[in-house]
């Protein structure tokens, strides 16, 4: 809950105005292989007035730009707000949860430098904390990636409701840690909340790290190839994709790729389709799947489903990921940990009673120090860390001609798994 002289403050200020390419072998049969390191490159530029703009969002001080919003009474009742916000999500999430895959994740194997996260929305905070040493993110979701805005160009109440609204959009996810697609869809369709790249942004700076450069992109549709345009404060973005280049304390130069993409089969070309292409061109990676509605359990996504199980080298999901029939094979070495009884009564066609049995006959239960997924509802929550032989053939679903007309399931996770409620910005 945010505190009131934040909502009180809001509500005032609103009345008042009335491809970055890895080289690494991807038909190495080596699961363990480790990728070289590249601590020789120069260190990245900071871009100033990005990073500043990522830094306002996130309600920390700026170094240059913003200066005028910074400095007001209404900011710093949203720093306050904010700084309640992350010192929640630290202590529930974040703290547990780089805890738990320090010492039970092996990050030498190959893939190190990439994690793929489908079904993610804007999530960057979950894939960096489960891969918190990857050098590239790649996110994908229906919501477009959106513009950037120039608070300078605002008015006072407009950079209110630009900060609240992109707070707002993150609501569930810092309270029950996923976010909501029907939510999303409203959330990032505002003025200026407009797409993904803002709450990622707020995401980058509060994690620690600079902002070195945005670019959108498009995919070449014969190679997959990224085309990218700088991006450019105002102007309306019409690309599917936006690359956020970002540096650590230590000077590397990591990048979070979001791709506003549908990867439901009818919207794919095949196998060969440029988000593949795309994928492939990071040399490997890993998977993490969380809240996925259980689409790739469903015969309409048997394209990314197949995909997943013949690139990654590890898969770390919940029970709404891929199927534990598709993993319960030789190909992969799987770890379940927390406990797995049943799905939410909305997701009752996607029971797993293989699932449900190999929990029950492992014997001593591997506990989770936090809780994920859809069942935080109900306090439970479950793991599956699953890692790949490479010398094995993994389980791939057939691709059937009725599978490429499929209904689309289209993410219905919403309200009846979670109650909180939306806040409102009166006017």
């Amino acid at each position: 809950m945010k505190p009131l002289a934040f909502v009180l403050a809001v509500s005032m200020l609103a009345l008042a105005a009335c491809g970055n390419k890895k080289t690494t072998d991807k038909n190495s049969k080596n699961d363990s292989t480790q990728v070289d390191s590249t601590a020789n490159k120069p260190a990245p530029k900071v871009d100033i007035q990005l990073d500043d703009l990522a830094r306002l969002l996130g309600g920390l001080p700026t170094n240059q730009y913003y200066k005028n919003a910074t400095d007001s009474n209404f900011y710093r009742k949203y720093k306050e707000s904010m700084d309640f916000e992350w010192n929640k999500v630290e202590k529930d999430f974040r703290q547990p949860i780089l805890k738990w895959t320090t010492e039970n994740v092996n990050h030498t194997l190959k893939g190190n430098k990439t994690c793929f996260y489908p079904f993610s929305g804007a999530d960057f905070l979950y894939a960096n904390l489960f891969f918190p040493n990857a050098d590239n993110y790649i996110l994908i979701g229906l919501e477009p990636p959106g513009s950037l805005n120039d608070p300078d160009k605002m008015s006072k109440d407009e950079v209110g409701t630009y900060l609240y609204q992109n707070d707002n959009a993150m609501g569930v996810s810092h309270d029950k840690g996923f976010y909501r697609t029907n939510s999303m869809r409203v959330d990032f369709n505002k003025k200026h909340l407009n797409g993904t790249v803002h709450n990622i942004l707020f995401y980058v700076v509060r994690l620690g790290y600079k902002v070195t450069g945005i670019n959108y992109f498009d995919l070449d549709p014969s190679t997959g190839a990224p085309q990218y345009t700088k991006a450019v404060y105002g102007e309306k973005n019409d690309k599917k994709g936006v690359k956020v280049s970002y540096t650590d304390d230590k000077g590397s130069d990591k990048s979070i790729y979001y791709l506003g993409y549908n990867i439901w089969n009818p919207m794919l070309t095949g196998e060969k389709d440029p988000i593949f292409q795309f994928m492939d061109s990071f040399g490997g990676h890993y998977t993490f799947l969380k809240a996925a509605s259980y689409l790739s359990q469903y015969p309409g996504y048997t394209l990314v489903h197949n995909y997943m199980l013949n690139t990654s080298s590890v898969i770390i999901q919940d029970d709404s990921g891929i199927p534990y029939s598709s993993l319960n094979n030789e190909a992969w070495k799987v770890e379940l940990w927390g406990d797995f009884e049943t799905v939410l009564p909305l997701f009752h066609n996607y029971n797993q009673p293989d699932l449900k049995k190999a929990y029950n006959d492992q014997g001593e239960t591997k506990k989770l120090p936090f809780f994920i997924g859809y069942n935080v509802s109900i306090g439970k929550s479950n793991l599956q860390y699953c890692v790949r032989d490479f010398n094995k053939k993994p389980f791939l679903k057939e691709i059937r001609k009725e599978d490429m007309t499929a209904k689309d399931e289209g993410e219905e996770e919403e309200t009846k798994v979670t109650k909180v409620k939306k806040k409102n910005v009166k006017d």
